[in-house]
């Protein structure tokens, strides 16, 4: 069974009882690799140590944030 949730402000499909953890590898973000990203949950960031335990539920709304450099 799949839920639906908000990704960055676009509707998303995910299986139910994916995690942010699943949901970021799903979108090819190594997250044991990648430094420099911010991932909120209703607007509640969630800290890294809890990506793999945070469940994700139907209507939530997930924001992505990447830290890029430059000028």
């Amino acid at each position: 069974m799949t839920i639906d949730i908000v990704v960055n402000g676009d509707e998303s499909r995910v299986e139910n009882g994916s995690t942010l953890a699943d949901l970021l590898e799903s979108v090819n973000i190594d997250i044991e690799n990648t430094r420099g990203i911010a991932v909120a949950v209703n607007d509640e960031i969630i800290r890294r140590t809890d990506w793999n335990k945070r469940e994700l539920n139907a209507g939530d709304s997930v924001e992505l944030v990447t830290a890029r450099q430059g000028g």
